[in-house]
């Protein structure tokens, strides 16, 4: 299929570096009418809802009175922003904690309905334009200036201020004069809409009439393709830049950038990025971006940095995988196709070749794809080929004469060119994995996996199979999208995976370290460079994967999320952007704003919640992702700088503290300050604690004599308290010797008692045996008397009062106690008890109630039951606990 029938075209062109800010971004209106930076690098943005200001991170907005536009803005010599507007001549003074537009006094110009649209500056006074008007302002005083007819916007150009007529010609005003330049050359009623000199040459910008030198004393029109194509697109802003070329703000198509109006290096519209084609301001600022305002938001524009890039803002090229200059032309792999840039710089699809392009290798006359449906080859006559349906062709390698190693979805194949085609051979066996990137080199081959992460294959001479095999898994996951080259080296190989290095031997894989790293780098030059490359491009993550197969080629293809970037190698490795972050304000909690010029601030204990709000330094428009801060003292591991870079620090205990940040390049110290302890950890604290440590010990003093006076009382107390209570024990100690005598004479008076019933009982035998022999009538009467009186004593109840009384002396409540405890104990029983008790035998209790001991064994036996004590339960014992 021949490349005749290119199927479609993509019109676009590469152009510089954009960043695109839309109202969303600032939270503002749409169009954007001037631009202006301060002394620190912000940026001013007169936008129709008020002046914005973007320090790099933040948007801050200031709103003119009455809700006017500001239409045209001015760094003063002061380091102040002038700002003009409907009936407003102000300025904005950066150093002040709350920024506002405040009214230049006298500025004649309240209440004239008169809209300042452009502001410059001579050697020694600023200038406020309107159509009608000029404001003179010499920093103390304005004067307003009436020119002969209305007026366009002026220039100070080699000490002299050019000012078009809005209809009509040019003057030069020196002073209070206005001279004309000859009309000679202009078409009648012609706008001139820019002024510049360029090579010593005077040069203006017409709206439709295209770009004119003035040569002494006419003008005269440059007639080249250029200037015939931008005069229908109504020119509406022209300066010059710091390199010395022109850039062109149109209404109809956007931005040209030229040098010399015969072409253009640029022309950048809504078809290669820019957001809208209306220009309605143009502003370098002092670092080189270009501000573009636009009628929908503005652009910023890196045309002061090599490289160019390719926005496919609609999409038509799809997600790019790869990408190869093959026969002087520019070839570009996506998941739409194979493309082709034509001289016209737009892109064609190859026909034939429509799915996912995944990489290119340049053979010979040849190019080699890898797709996504198999391998494809676009031959010398510019036919595609189809040449092997294996899927997926990720990576490729020329190995030898006509044959390349491929690796695909399912494995690694070898590719070979037999009888003129292209063709596969075989798999290599053992090699099923899906490799993203390999290098073959003697027999070994080294790669990135996925999944399993580097791996380094020994292959067979033939390439039919994998004999050895080895895997190392990073830390870090592998990613497709991830920045990776392979090298070779002694025995081995080198793998720069995005800023990690690793060694790949014939045994084992290992990352470097820190030292092996940076002396391995600096002993290969191929792999310093990469790694220096590689390190730029991570650190800068707006960028992808290297596109280009060879990375140390003369001209690098990178990644965008749409579209890609080209450089030359040595300009980017030597491209330096300034990442310098600067603290911009500082807010201490109950404080406010303070000052941050001077190092080492020291703030109460109640001032302990900061907010720090950053700022980049000159370069605004720098990636984000990496910078990272973090406070010594407080936050030791780095954390990621918010979007708005404004830092919260809440809570700081007493302490000294660094603000530190990294971005992305070095390391630097912002912000030192410190937190002063409470004032009862401050020396005044001390001494207060002093003060109340000595009342402290004068008081615990006092109370401890006091204390000692109560105990001496107490101690006294306690003596006499003491002495009572011996005088009790002693005296209870006589009770008990009491009690023990009475209790002796208690007992004594049972054994008198049973001594007394014993000889009563000797003496009735007695007297029963000497009357046996007697007269009987007499002796049975003497006999009968006497046993009468021995009966009587024997069973005395007086006897057993006097026992009775005697007992409870020793014994309390005993009887009592027994009598409740058991109300159906008799008299006999309480004796029984009252005699056990007191642990008198059966034998020794007999004789006292006057029975035999089998009866008193009797009488025990009874007397547990009514006590209800079991076999177990010893009488004896109980009646003594009782």
């Amino acid at each position: 299929m021949a490349l005749l029938g290119l199927s479609m075209s993509l019109v676009g062109q590469e152009v510089p570096r954009m960043h695109s800010f839309d109202k969303s971004d600032y939270k503002g209106l749409y169009q954007n009418w001037d631009f202006a930076e301060d002394c620190k690098g912000n940026l001013y943005v007169a936008n129709t809802a008020g002046v914005f200001i973007y320090n790099g991170f933040a948007w801050k907005q200031v709103v003119l009175n009455y809700g006017h536009i500001p239409r045209a803005l001015h760094l003063g010599k002061d380091c102040k922003i002038y700002v003009g507007g409907y009936e407003t001549i102000g300025v904005i003074d950066p150093s002040a904690d709350t920024l506002t537009v405040v009214a230049l006094e006298n500025s004649q110009i309240e209440d004239s309905e008169e809209e300042i649209w452009h502001v410059f500056e001579d050697r020694s006074a600023i200038y406020f334009q309107s159509f009608s008007l000029l404001y003179k302002y010499d920093y103390e005083i304005i004067e307003k200036i009436t020119p002969p007819n209305n007026i366009m916007f002026g220039q100070y150009l080699d000490d002299k201020i050019f000012i078009p007529e809005i209809r009509g010609g040019l003057f030069e005003f020196d002073d209070q004069t206005f001279t004309k330049l000859s009309e000679k050359g202009l078409p009648p009623e012609v706008k001139i809409v820019g002024v510049e000199i360029l090579d010593g040459e005077l040069i203006i910008a017409t709206e439709f009439h295209g770009i004119a030198w003035y040569n002494k004393d006419h003008f005269e029109f440059i007639n080249s393709s250029f200037t015939r194509q931008i005069k229908d697109e109504q020119i509406n802003k022209m300066i010059k830049l710091q390199d010395g070329r022109i850039a062109i703000g149109t209404i109809r198509n956007g931005i040209y950038i030229t040098d010399d109006f015969i072409d253009f290096d640029f022309h950048i519209n809504r078809e290669n990025g820019l957001s809208n084609n209306t220009v309605l301001s143009l502003y370098q600022t002092q670092f080189g971006p270009l501000c573009v305002g636009l009628e929908r938001g503005f652009e910023i524009i890196d045309i002061h940095k090599p490289g160019i890039h390719y926005y496919d803002s609609k999409g038509q090229l799809g997600t790019i995988f790869s990408t190869i200059w093959h026969n002087d032309q520019f070839y570009l792999g996506s998941n739409q196709g194979l493309y082709l840039k034509n001289s016209l710089g737009e892109f064609e699809l190859v026909p034939g070749s429509q799915g996912q392009v995944l990489t290119l290798l340049s053979y010979q006359n040849e190019l080699i794809i890898g797709h996504n449906r198999g391998t494809l080859v676009l031959d010398a006559k510019q036919e595609l080929v189809h040449v092997s349906e294996r899927t997926g062709g990720l990576h490729m390698q020329v190995v030898g004469r006509d044959s390349i190693l491929q690796s695909t979805y399912t494995g690694i194949i070898l590719l070979e060119k037999i009888k003129g085609s292209w063709q596969e051979v075989h798999v290599v066996e053992g090699s099923d994995q899906l490799i993203e990137h390999f290098l073959y080199s003697n027999g070994s081959l080294a790669g990135i996996q996925k999944y399993k992460g580097l791996l380094h294959y020994k292959l067979d001479k033939n390439f039919t199979k994998v004999e050895e095999a080895q895997y190392y898994l990073p830390q870090t996951s592998i990613k497709r999208e991830g920045l990776v080259d392979i090298f070779t080296k002694e025995n081995g190989f080198n793998i720069v995976y995005d800023t990690l290095l690793y060694c790949v031997s014939a045994t084992e894989i290992f990352p470097y370290s820190f030292e092996d790293k940076q002396s391995r780098i600096e002993s290969e030059s191929d792999l310093n460079q990469v790694y220096s490359l590689f390190s730029k491009i991570y650190n800068s993550l707006e960028y992808g994967q290297l596109l280009n197969q060879n990375p140390l080629s003369d001209e690098l293809v990178i990644q965008l999320e749409e579209g890609y970037m080209k450089i030359a190698m040595a300009e980017y490795i030597e491209l330096e952007e300034n990442r310098d972050i600067v603290v911009e304000a500082v807010s201490v909690q109950d404080i406010g704003h303070v000052d941050i010029e001077s190092d080492g601030q020291v703030y109460n204990a109640n001032n302990n919640d900061l907010q720090i709000q950053l700022a980049l330094n000159r370069n605004l428009f720098i990636s984000k992702t990496h910078l990272k801060f973090k406070v010594s003292g407080f936050i030791e591991d780095w954390q990621d700088i918010p979007e708005n870079g404004l830092v919260l620090l809440t809570k700081l205990p007493a302490g000294k503290y660094d603000f530190i940040v990294d971005n992305g390049e070095q390391i630097q110290s912002l912000y030192k300050f410190e937190i002063k302890p409470p004032w009862y950890r401050s020396t005044l604290g001390f001494l207060l604690y002093f003060i109340l440590g000595f009342t402290v010990f004068i008081a615990i003093n006092g109370y401890y004599r006091r204390k000692w006076k109560r105990e001496k009382m107490k101690m006294e107390h306690e003596k006499k308290e003491f002495i009572e209570k011996e005088a009790m024990r002693l005296k209870a100690k006589n009770l008990e010797h009491e009690v023990n005598f009475k209790t002796k004479m208690l007992a004594n008076s049972a054994m008198a008692l049973v001594q007394k019933n014993k000889a009563l009982d000797e003496l009735k035998d007695l007297v029963k045996n000497e009357f046996k022999t007697n007269d009987h009538t007499q002796k049975q009467n003497l006999y009968n008397k006497i046993v009468k009186i021995v009966d009587t004593n024997l069973s005395s109840k007086k006897d057993w009062e006097v026992f009775e009384t005697n007992f409870a002396q020793v014994h309390k409540d005993f009887i009592q106690r027994m009598k409740e405890s058991y109300p159906d104990i008799t008299q006999g029983d309480l004796k029984l008890a009252a005699y056990i008790r007191m642990d008198m035998s059966s034998k020794e209790i007999a004789p006292l109630l006057g029975i035999s001991v089998r009866s008193v064994e009797n009488k025990r036996y009874r007397l547990r039951k009514k006590m209800n004590l079991t076999i177990d339960d010893n009488l004896s014992e109980f009646l003594m606990r009782f």
